[in-house]
Order: C-alpha cells, then structure tokens, then sequence
C-alpha cells in the first residue's frame, strides 16, 4: 500500500510530475497536451488539487499511460514495466528510426553482457 503519511493527492502529485519529468515535458507542455491550465499542472503536482475523471482520461490517452500505472505508488518496476515503457516510447517512431534504435539496442546489451 502507499504511505500513510501522505494522502493520496500528494502521491498522485508526485507521481504525474515523476511521470511528466520522465518524459521530458514542461509543465505548461504537458497542460496544452491534456487542455488543461498550467498553474493547475503546479497545483495537482504539490497536491493542493486533485484530478477530475476527465482530466484522467486527458492524461491516461495524451501520454499513452495505464490507469494502473498512474496509480500504482509501490514505485516497483518490473521487467514487464520497463518493456511496456520502452514500447510506448518507440510507439511514435518512424520505420527508419526504429532500425536504427534496434541495432543500437542490440550493441548496447552485448556491451552491458560484459561489464
């Protein structure tokens, strides 16, 4: 379960920024990409704001990112986690970049194989 010493808006805050931050967005881009005001963005991040339903959906089909996932505050990561991660980042790219990303991969294993 999640802490008892912070309630579940704050959590939430700090979950959205974790996952905002880890996608590189500022927080007035991720408001244009959810329609939505940058202040409030500040605010559901420190937790003085909770997020309609609407506004969750906005997040959950803007950013390609499961209901579960918002939620889950364990912050345990699987190797199924990281897959799905990896999947909704490459999900944009062109065919080219793609080839290009797997032979990069594919080099970056062998190298960590070693270590």
């Amino acid at each position: 379960m999640y802490s008892n010493k912070m309630d579940l808006k704050h959590l939430f805050g700090k979950k959205l920024k974790a996952i905002r931050s880890g996608r590189s967005l500022t927080q007035e881009k991720f408001a244009e990409i959810i329609g939505v005001d940058p202040g409030f963005i500040g605010m559901l991040e420190i937790g003085q704001k909770a997020p309609s339903f609407k506004t969750l959906e906005k997040i959950h089909q803007n950013l390609n990112i499961s209901y579960y996932e918002m939620f889950d505050f364990e912050q345990t990561h699987t190797k199924n986690s990281f897959i799905a991660e990896l999947i909704r980042e490459l999900d944009g790219a062109d065919e080219k970049s793609l080839k290009y990303l797997v032979a990069v991969n594919r080099e970056l294993i062998k190298f960590l194989k070693n270590k």
